[in-house]
């Protein structure tokens, strides 16, 4: 009998613990609209109920860009930082700094205006900080003069270091960037999320991120910025060499299931092949057909080549054996490119 009455004692502190739950702070301070004053200045508060089922009751999205002005029926700011109480969504305009943190901001010339980046860090991290922001200035202008295409973000621009993003190293777009923290907030990571400020809205997955990762390594290079332990191209390929031609080698479209090295040894592939020109006007391309087809790819690659474009496809978009493996199985090895190897 002490036993069982034991075990109902357990039972009904439980159901006592479930009811008042709801009422403890630590809920109420996840269900804050400003996410416990984290964010301030409410620009709009839109009704949304449909967004329940991907957001749960309550969701700090933090910063998010809606280029069209238009959610949920509603009209919305472009820019701010988006909390989900369901059924609505509150847009902030600014973010509240913590006492560890501090801001620091620098102006870039670019060609049709003057930039401000706005770097939000640790106070501690001061040194890096800078650095940062030297070079995403120059990774921004050297991307605007060489790819033709004028910056497309948000003037100032936030850059916002993380101390954890769940496995993630940055996350970008035309509205902000978050970095996360060093040492894993690397200069090549900046790079890579610098070009998102662009090509963010671009699919499939293989052009946005092996544009990503190969235009950054162009700019890393032409800059002389810092690599940081095995962040090397050679080292990206490795990886994918290793499985290539077993059951892990898939096509490109399951870009997450691959070493991020199969798309970038096929950016090569055709750097080396055509230059750096086709490069940046593939990049160009990607932006104007933001939802990129094979069709579409197969058009473009047919402006360089009078070749059967099918060769660049077969093994690496395109399910059939590989028949160009390296540059020289298409044609001569025109433009080699220096470090990639």
């Amino acid at each position: 009998m002490k036993n069982q009455s034991f075990k109902h004692l357990q039972v009904l502190m439980l159901l006592v613990l479930l009811w008042l739950l709801p009422l403890s702070p630590i809920t109420l301070a996840q269900t804050s609209p400003s996410a416990n004053g984290q964010y301030q200045t409410l620009l709009k508060k839109i009704s949304c109920p449909e967004d329940l089922a991907d957001n749960g009751s309550y969701r700090d999205y933090g910063l998010y860009h809606e280029a069209d002005g238009d959610y949920c029926g509603s009209a919305v700011p472009t820019r701010g930082y988006w909390v989900y109480v369901a059924p609505h969504w509150y847009i902030w305009q600014d973010k509240v700094l913590q006492p560890n943190q501090t801001r620091l901001l620098k102006q870039v010339k670019l060609k049709a205006q003057t930039l401000t980046l706005e770097m939000i860090y640790f106070k501690p991290h001061k040194a890096w900080a800078e650095q940062i922001l030297n070079y995403a200035a120059k990774s921004i202008q050297d991307l605007e003069s060489l790819s033709g295409r004028a910056y497309p973000g948000q003037n100032p621009y936030p850059i916002e270091e993380k101390a954890d993003m769940g496995g993630l190293l940055g996350l970008a777009s035309g509205a902000g960037m978050h970095l996360v923290s060093p040492p894993k907030g690397t200069p090549w990571t900046l790079v890579h999320e610098v070009v998102h400020i662009w090509n963010a809205g671009t699919e499939p997955a293989w052009v946005r991120e092996g544009q990503a990762n190969y235009l950054s390594w162009l700019i890393m290079q032409k800059n002389k910025f810092p690599f940081v332990g095995d962040e090397t191209l050679p080292a990206f390929l490795r990886d994918w060499q290793e499985v290539r031609g077993t059951e892990d080698d898939l096509l490109l479209e399951k870009y997450d299931e691959l070493p991020q090295g199969k798309a970038m040894e096929y950016w090569l592939l055709h750097h080396e092949l055509f230059g750096s020109d086709f490069i940046w006007q593939a990049f160009g391309f990607a932006l104007d057909h933001e939802d990129l087809q094979v069709a579409d790819w197969k058009i473009f690659l047919k402006r360089w080549t009078p070749q059967d474009a099918q060769k660049l496809l077969s093994g690496w978009v395109n399910t059939g054996p590989y028949l160009v493996k390296k540059a020289e199985d298409f044609g001569p090895l025109k433009y080699p490119v220096s470090g990639a190897r």
